[in-house]
């Protein structure tokens, strides 16, 4: 049968209709899904990936400033924020775009491999012609695109890192095999040079990337060279030079790597080398049988401490070794089948070896699964031969179970809560899914829920940070400030180099009244990050201390880390009016307001607009904020204030105003602001020897708070009602 070019460009845009709405279909359920975990530290409170402006020192910053070393995800990261800051759609639109782009690659790839299979003599398989070759494609993207193994590296924002690395792995391999089967003399270096540059970005992205050079060096092996011996001992010397960068890469990302070694973690080297084998088993198992009931954010996997110990280590070490014996003698017959297998070892080679990360993950598998899937693609076709019907409707069906699986698992990433109840009820003994689904409640203003399940994963593990921090804070928010110290002391203990910790420490020590020592767990914490919630928690603290200056200097420091803290704006709105920077506060004000409704934002705006001479505006933002919370006892007197004393007839309402300050005495008692409103009340309606009493209980307060510039304007305000003048407060307007 004739390979036509317009019969090849017919499928080809069928091919990515089919992949694209199997991608799009799959995961439009997800594109509201909130950030989650290794989001929040990574992308929300990472400053070096809120882009601004798009500049040299911007890119620089985005390159050089985040400890995870993947430069490239980043940028992607940064990218997103300009055009649409957290808007979650925008970064998991793109995360479906990457995954779309890789089931492409992957058909690209199983087409070219299928095409070298057949030029190599002596190999058992299928007569493909162009039809069926590009039919067993597209049914092996079909696999990649649909696993639900692909949901965590897909939904999950951050594993954008894992998934765009694979697009620039893939593309690298397949401009390797365009440059090696161009003809001798031919313009090889250009493919060859976009090879090198793309798997430089796939290195940007994720390091395990680094194992292209061993890829490339296989693929040449099965597909160019026919296993030929004697070229392959002699490649293998040039292959050192690959090698020895892989282990400096292990070696540092071991020493100085964001894990920080095995000291960070609650199993040893040995113990994950014994581990490591279950781990890739069940890699391999959900790969096999993809039951979502198995798959889960966060895998428990309790570490083996002996071959026997639990007993299937050892089996699996056995499993794996059979698994290698045979993919070697079956390369020579059964090429497709072998390369499958050593493609998944390899690219698992990494981090499921000596490398201190966590035991397991599922998005580990998203690389591996682009070759693997060569395997039931070239089994489909070969039965497909023979059973041609038979072969079809299974294919039909396995890609339909693994539709339905996806749409299982993409349904627990709606929000926090579900998807952390589901690692709980599939891992009931990790502390870890207790702990972020404590985190997950809290999140949701349900602190008394989080509280059960930080207390639940401190109960299967006592050392569990995260819990006894989480924990801790809650308990000073409710005023059990110890209790809280209780925990986060003991979080310090366990991890002093945790910023969340020392912070939360300090605010709980301020809270019980300890202030020097909450100032040095806050300094303590922002020496290992500057993050801006303990910046503005330290300014509030020197600012409830009376050093304006300082809480100012340090509120401007929490807004140039993340210009989108709103509670930052709050007090640095409220430090400013204190200052009388007027126009500066107002501003901060109103950047609160555009985010969020809050009575008490209302009423400082209309504090400074007062001031300012805006006072009709003043005005209607203290109404706002009485509307809201009546109850709030300075918004209701600075609002019978305003009604008291504008200047503007139409707008002044006596009535109203001693209406309000009269409910607050019966509330609030007196004091001496109350009383001086009372004051003014009471003169603005022509009852002048009450107003005068009023404001001489007023000053005789003020005296006794030592407030002698209140107690001088309270007493002058009285020589006014004394010769018959309601007091009208006269303010300049001001830009």
């Amino acid at each position: 049968m004739t390979n036509r070019p317009d019969q090849a460009g017919q499928f080809t845009v069928l091919v990515m209709v089919i992949l694209g709405a199997a991608c799009f279909g799959l995961y439009e359920s997800i594109l509201e899904a909130p950030f989650t975990f290794d989001d929040y530290f990574t992308i929300v409170h990472q400053p070096a990936v809120r882009w601004y402006q798009i500049d040299l020192e911007t890119l620089y910053n985005t390159v050089v400033v985040p400890y995870n070393q993947r430069p490239v995800a980043n940028i992607t990261f940064g990218l997103n924020y300009w055009f649409g800051q957290y808007e979650v759609f925008g970064y998991h639109a793109v995360n479906v775009a990457v995954h779309f782009a890789n089931s492409l690659l992957v058909y690209a790839f199983v087409t070219a491999t299928l095409q070298r299979w057949r030029s190599l003599p002596n190999q058992s398989g299928p007569a493909f012609d162009p039809t069926s070759m590009r039919t067993t494609a597209l049914f092996a993207a079909l696999l990649f695109a649909a696993h639900p193994l692909q949901v965590q590296s897909v939904t999950y924002v951050i594993q954008r890192m894992n998934s765009l690395s694979t697009f620039f792995y893939l593309s690298a391999l397949l401009l390797y095999i365009r440059g090696r089967e161009k003809p001798p003399g031919s313009a090889r270096h250009i493919p060859y040079a976009g090879a090198v540059v793309s798997g430089l970005l796939a290195l940007g992205c994720k390091q395990n990337a680094i194992t292209l050079p061993v890829a490339v060096w296989l693929y040449e092996a099965f597909f160019f060279r026919d296993l030929d011996r004697a070229w392959m001992k002699r490649s293998a010397v040039r292959l050192a030079v690959p090698l020895v960068l892989v282990g400096g890469a292990i070696y540092y990302v071991l020493v100085y790597g964001p894990d920080l070694g095995y000291a960070r973690r609650d199993f040893t080297l040995g113990e994950r080398l014994l581990t490591q084998p279950r781990v890739v088993v069940q890699y391999l198992l959900l790969i096999l049988l993809p039951d979502p009931s198995r798959m889960t954010i966060a895998q428990h996997v309790i570490p083996s401490t002996s071959l026997f110990t639990p007993p299937t280590t050892a089996g699996s070490m056995f499993v794996l070794l059979l698994l290698l014996a045979w993919a070697i003698p079956l390369a020579r017959r059964w090429r497709i089948f072998s390369f499958s297998i050593l493609w998944f070892f390899l690219h698992l080679v990494v981090e499921s070896s000596i490398l201190p990360l966590e035991m397991m993950f599922d998005h580990r598998t998203y690389l591996p699964l682009a070759g693997v899937v060569l395997a039931p693609a070239f089994a489909f076709a070969t039965g497909r031969e023979l059973f041609p019907r038979s072969a079809v409707v299974g294919a039909v069906l396995v890609v339909l179970v693994l539709i339905a699986g996806t749409l299982t698992r993409n349904a627990t990433w709606q929000n926090n809560i579900t998807l952390w109840a589901d690692a709980v009820e599939k891992n009931p003994q990790y502390a870890r899914a207790h702990s972020n689904l404590g985190m997950s409640h809290n999140g949701e203003s349900r602190p008394f829920q989080a509280m059960v399940h930080f207390r639940d994963a401190l109960e299967k593990d006592p050392n569990d940070v995260p819990s006894h921090r989480n924990l801790g804070a809650i308990l000073s928010e409710m005023g059990d400030q110890d209790g809280a110290l209780l925990h986060l002391q003991e979080a310090v203990r366990l991890m002093p180099d945790d910023f969340q910790a020392q912070g939360g420490l300090g605010l709980a020590l301020y809270r019980a009244g300890r202030t020097e020592e909450a100032i040095e767990h806050h300094d303590a914490s922002l020496a290992i990050y500057a993050d801006e919630r303990v910046i503005s928690n330290l300014a509030k603290i020197w600012a409830e201390q009376g050093d304006s200056e300082r809480a100012i200097f340090l509120l401007e420091f929490a807004l140039d880390r993340n210009p989108e803290y709103i509670p930052a704006h709050l007090n640095l709105g409220v430090e400013r009016l204190k200052s009388g920077q007027l126009s500066k506060a107002a501003w901060h004000f109103q950047r609160v307001l555009a985010e969020v409704e809050d009575a008490q934002t209302h009423a400082h705006l209309g504090a400074a607009l007062w001031e300012m001479g805006h006072q009709a505006d003043a005005l209607q933002h203290l109404g706002t904020a009485h509307r809201m919370n009546p109850e709030i006892e300075f918004i209701t007197n600075d609002l019978a204030w305003m009604l008291a004393t504008i200047p503007d007839s139409g707008l002044r309402n006596p009535p109203q105003a001693m209406t309000l300050v009269q409910r607050s005495l019966q509330k609030h008692g007196a004091d001496f602001s109350t009383l001086d409103t009372l004051g003014a009340a009471w003169a603005a309606i022509g009852e002048f020897d009450l107003a005068i009493e009023a404001a001489e209980q007023a000053a005789e307060l003020a005296r006794q708070d030592s407030d002698l510039e209140s107690e001088a304007a309270i007493l002058e305000r009285a020589d006014g009602y004394r010769k018959g003048r309601p007091y009208l407060e006269r303010v300049n307007p001001t830009p």
